[in-house]
């Protein structure tokens, strides 16, 4: 081969690998989906979900990997500083925008060293009480509270996680004082509940749906904006007359920032469609969730409007981590 046809075929070669773009550029090479949580929880169980789904629809290598601890913090500042490749993404939740609030040196920036690639699904929580509560409606419970700051004790999964920020609303508009108990993990505090160690808990819908139905937990009610499928016998808390405590639970996919936004495109593409099958649809609703499937753009809209909701709350109450 003559020096001038070998340069003809390199520069062919160079363009043709110009135009295919990042997102050729990583076809086979394994993607990672990092959790913040442990294996077994909601979050787990949406990477797994997508994670077999998307090898399968685009025939690369999807592994899952957990990395809990310190309210997420360190997935998210391990996924921070991972190559921007479109090979490693973050699955969050809604600590995500709080705990660079909330942390003094929470590891990374939510919009800074991220880019939003969709929001999977969204879910209420639910205040509920044991059995030996004597409250049967919400307005009972906050009621009680004011007569006895003891009677409004209530346990979360963790200081700062969408439950805590939920009591902390709901405190702040009935002014009732509500007092915050913080677990490791929703398992502990159901269980202290349901024994009578402490008045109530908010949890997911999913996490307290089976003590819910055994009758072991009595649901007041639900954070979303309306009843929820599923479990529209449970009232919500606009509607027990505090419309200034409605939030989600919602969990979602970012990307370290400066990933290509062909890259992001084809992830939020193959992802949201993942996410909008019926099957989907059924199976996340066992788990007190639907999906959402959002566009990167209106995922970014989404957590920037939450950040300065958030922040206001975080202020009032005097949340911090540290």
């Amino acid at each position: 081969m003559n020096a001038c046809l070998a340069r003809l075929i390199l520069g062919a070669t160079t363009a043709a690998l110009a135009m295919c773009g990042p997102a050729a550029a990583q076809e086979g090479k394994i993607m990672k989906i990092v959790v913040i949580t442990a294996a077994g929880g909601a979050g787990d169980f949406m990477a797994r979900y997508v994670a077999e789904r998307l090898g399968t629809k685009t025939g690369r290598t999807v592994v899952v990997e957990n990395r809990p601890g310190a309210g997420g913090n360190i997935a998210s500042a391990l996924v921070a500083r991972s190559a921007n490749d479109g090979t490693t993404v973050l699955l969050t939740s809604n600590n995500h925008t709080v705990n660079p609030q909330i942390f003094s040196k929470a590891g990374y920036d939510a919009f800074k060293d991220f880019t939003p690639v969709t929001q999977l699904t969204r879910g209420p929580v639910v205040l509920a009480v044991g059995p030996g509560s004597q409250a049967r409606t919400l307005r009972e419970f906050v009621d009680a509270s004011k007569l006895n700051a003891a009677n409004g004790s209530y346990a979360t999964y963790g200081i700062g996680g969408a439950a805590h920020l939920v009591g902390e609303m709901l405190s702040r508009a009935s002014g009732a004082g509500l007092q915050h108990v913080a677990y490791r993990g929703a398992a502990p505090a159901l269980t202290d509940t349901i024994a009578g160690q402490v008045p109530a808990v908010i949890v997911s819908l999913a996490a307290a749906s089976a003590y819910i139905k055994s009758g072991q937990l009595r649901p007041l009610a639900v954070s979303s904006a309306a009843r929820w499928p599923g479990a529209t016998f449970i009232p919500t808390i606009a509607e027990s007359g505090w419309k200034d405590a409605v939030y989600d639970i919602w969990i979602g996919i970012v990307a370290p920032a400066g990933t290509p936004a062909d890259v992001v495109s084809q992830l939020n593409k193959d992802i949201s469609e993942i996410v909008k099958t019926p099957e989907a649809r059924e199976t996340f609703a066992r788990q007190g969730m639907e999906p959402v499937g959002s566009s990167a753009a209106e995922f970014d809209a989404y957590l920037r409007k939450e950040a300065a909701t958030m922040e206001q709350i975080i202020k009032a109450n005097k949340i911090t981590a540290d």
